[in-house]
């Protein structure tokens, strides 16, 4: 039995070789962007962006937005996404250190459980030390370089994932040096160790609920040496632990409910059996990857045909028969190849969460990191007993040698590639749209990336297209129609950017966002009794959303209306009383019922929450005319053109009046501020410093 320094050494040596691996395989991801759900579980998730490392706001960061500390969110994950918005806010650099960071240890770690399963009483009598140190070395690297596994460390959000994995295979390692019965003093503390590291994965995703399967699995695997009424005796024990703690996982992960599984699927375009049956497809597909991992074959999204019947498509038996025959095989070969068994076993096994029955997503890359852990152990295996039979063959010794080298760095250069495309949004789904054209999101998401761009036409016609894949549904289309009313809004088309909204609105009642940019739109249009009952809706809903009383308060402006308008208006101060919005709707709408002296109370302190905001100076400059103010209107034009330059001011007097959320100024103070523009315009032009077409015109 190896000593703990003979141990060390070597220990080393792998942490150092796989670290080096891989940061030289991902050196060009640390500025890689924020992508899809990083949105909603990092950048708009409110519960993680903490200003600083109290308990209470760390504690603060386990639950789900919005949920008011009712619901737990992957809390080992969150907490990670907490502490690293504290020191960088949305700088992506230090994320991506993280999550590099945490497959570092993961592939050390599963250098360390490959390591001890060589000294499990099935495996140990055949193997020496350095056999072991290679084997388990060579199947880590291979696991830590491959480019699937990009999804899982370059996708900042799919630290779940990999910090859930890091924990699991932890946990593997702690279980077999408990096993396996090296420092008999310690086991305890091993176990203890399996059962923290147990609740830290499935804190980090649900998946890791299989655990205790995966223990169990290790067990009667590679633990024949148990006499036969001691064996059955301690797998009793042990299936009892690993049975009760599936279960508490699985109900965790149910939400308590065992049935909740059922729920869920009417939001998809596949039925439970539909799943089912693609589900053996999507597993082929994956071990396809994993051992010919072709750069066009990796994309964040997959269109694949959907399995309606067993004869539909005709690849649906076939691929049944391929997972039923690798699970056989495994089940067959524990006793004559325990370590291929194992491998097989492992990978399906840790697939029943997400390639089952709960109605998730078909299919996902970043799924297999956790279950590929020990796919690349028999091949490891393989390669060493090579080596070791071409020892006294210097040619074969050397062509082999090379082989390994060379798919080592083809898998670097694999991965590095991969990571190019995670490098802005506009690359991942230009390039997940060109693999999957089938499929409705990466086409809207792309869309998306143009209208940023102002390429609006390219926009719409991206929209245009999404409208009529197959998996765009109803629900689903409201996002499209939304998207494209926006765009025809920014082009004040507005009786189009209408039709997008309402069609929005038809397809899912529930999108407030189409409904609310709606009645800004009927505003526009001059039909204000329409664009009141859009408000009224959006009340209905939720009658304690202040921007909604704002909406419908500034329509009452709009009306002239200021009696109703001051009530909404007020209700939304009593719900949100530091709202730098609300104080200035409130100043506006004192303002034009001529109270001069109390609106300027409210826009001064909109004002000194957003001391930057050219719109609100305007009508607290707007108010000083009003109230026949002279020094106070003095002084605040001489802080407009102070604070602001000559093109803000006058894209902020252009804009001014152009929504029902931002009211017009004065004929007098639009006369007196364009007549100061213009002086300064034919000053500086004077000088030969203004081009042509930028003198300031009325």
């Amino acid at each position: 039995m190896p000593s703990p320094r003979q141990n060390c050494l070597p220990s080393a040596n792998a942490f150092f070789l796989l670290g080096i691996l891989i940061l030289i395989s991902y050196s060009n991801s640390f500025r890689a962007a924020w992508h899809f759900d990083d949105y909603p579980n990092i950048l708009f998730n409110p519960n993680v962006h903490i200003d600083n490392l109290s308990l209470e706001d760390l504690k603060g960061s386990f639950y789900e937005a919005g949920s008011n500390q009712s619901r737990l969110r992957r809390p080992t994950a969150a907490v990670t996404f907490a502490v690293n918005w504290y020191f960088g806010k949305d700088n992506v650099s230090g994320y991506h250190a993280v999550n590099i960071f945490i497959h570092i240890l993961t592939a050390f770690f599963l250098f360390l459980a490959s390591a001890q399963l060589f000294r499990t009483p099935a495996m140990a009598p055949l193997y020496n030390e350095n056999q072991v140190h290679f084997c388990a070395l060579l199947s880590a690297a291979l696991w830590a370089a491959h480019p699937i596994q990009t999804q899982a460390v370059t996708y900042i959000v799919q630290r779940m994932a990999s910090l859930s994995a890091m924990f699991y295979i932890l946990a593997i390692w702690l279980y077999l040096k408990g096993r396996n019965g090296q420092h008999q003093g310690y086991a305890v503390f091993f176990y203890a160790g399996v059962l923290l590291c147990f609740v830290l994965a499935v804190g980090a995703k649900e998946n890791a609920v299989l655990l205790p399967l995966s223990l169990l699995l290790a067990e009667i695997i590679f633990f024949e040496h148990l006499k036969e009424k001691k064996k059955r005796k301690f797998l009793l024990l042990f299936s009892g632990f690993a049975g009760l703690a599936f279960f508490l996982g699985v109900l965790l992960l149910m939400k308590g409910n065992l049935f909740s599984f059922l729920q869920g699927y009417e939001s998809r375009f596949f039925s439970l059996s539909e799943r089912i049956m693609t589900q053996p497809g999507i597993l082929v597909l994956y071990l396809s990857q994993l051992f010919w991992p072709v750069a066009d074959r990796l994309s964040l999204m997959h269109d694949v045909e959907i399995s309606t019947s067993l004869l539909n498509p005709r690849t649906t038996i076939p691929c049944i028969l391929i997972v039923l025959s690798l699970i056989s095989a495994g089940i067959a070969l524990i006793h004559r190849k325990p370590l291929v068994s194992f491998s097989i076993l492992f990978f399906f096994l840790n697939h029943l969460v997400e390639s089952s029955i709960v109605p998730l997503e078909m299919v996902y890359e970043h799924r297999n990191y956790l279950p590929s852990f020990f796919l690349f152990l028999p091949i490891a295996f393989g390669i060493q007993k090579g080596l070791e039979h071409f020892r006294t063959r210097p040619l074969m010794y050397g062509l082999v040698t090379v082989f390994v080298i060379f798919i080592l760095i083809s898998e670097g250069i694999g991965t590095y590639t991969r990571n190019r495309v995670w490098a802005t949004e506009k690359f991942l789904w230009t390039d997940t749209a060109h693999k999957a054209p089938g499929l409705a999101r990466p086409v809207h998401n792309l869309a998306e990336c143009y209208s940023k761009e102002g390429n609006d036409a390219a926009a719409l016609h991206l929209y245009q297209t999404a409208l009529h894949l197959k998996d765009m549904r109803n629900g689903q289309k409201a996002y499209t129609y939304h998207n494209m009313g926006n765009i025809y809004l920014k082009q004040k088309d507005y009786e189009t950017a209408a039709d997008y909204y309402q069609k929005a609105v038809q397809d899912n009642p529930l999108h407030t966002d189409a409904r609310y940019n709606l009645a800004l739109v009927l505003v526009h249009l001059h039909k204000t009794e329409a664009a009141l009952n859009t408000a009224d809706r959006l009340l209905s809903g939720n009658k304690k959303n202040p921007e909604y009383h704002n909406l419908k308060g500034m329509i009452h402006v709009k009306t002239g209306d200021t009696d109703t308008a001051l009530y909404h208006i007020k209700k939304s101060l009593v719900l949100s009383p530091a709202s730098k919005n609300t104080l200035f709707y409130m100043g506006i709408c004192l303002s034009k019922a001529g109270n001069y002296e109390k609106s300027l109370v409210y826009l001064k302190r909109a004002f000194g929450l957003s001391p930057n905001n050219i719109q609100i100076l305007l009508h607290i400059t707007d108010n000083m005319i009003k109230s026949g103010n002279e020094k106070g209107t003095g002084r605040a034009i001489e802080i407009l053109f102070n604070k602001f330059t000559v093109s803000s001011l006058k894209k902020a007097l252009s804009a001014s009046g152009k929504s029902v959320l931002l009211p017009d100024i004065s004929a007098d103070l639009s006369e007196e501020l364009y007549n100061k523009l213009n002086q300064i315009s034919e000053t500086v032009n004077s000088f030969g410093l203004l081009k042509a077409g930028e003198s300031v015109e009325k």
